[in-house]
């Protein structure tokens, strides 16, 4: 699902933040994940 909101305001940055950091907290609990489920 793409938003095709491209203009230079606080919105689209706002999105633009949300998404990195929902791919960054996937990716950091990948490990969390192994581990949890290794025990």
């Amino acid at each position: 699902m793409t938003i095709l909101l491209k203009e230079d305001s606080a919105f689209g940055t706002f999105f633009d933040g949300w998404h990195f950091a929902i791919g960054m907290l996937s990716f950091l609990s990948l490990p969390w994940y192994a581990t949890r489920m290794s025990h």
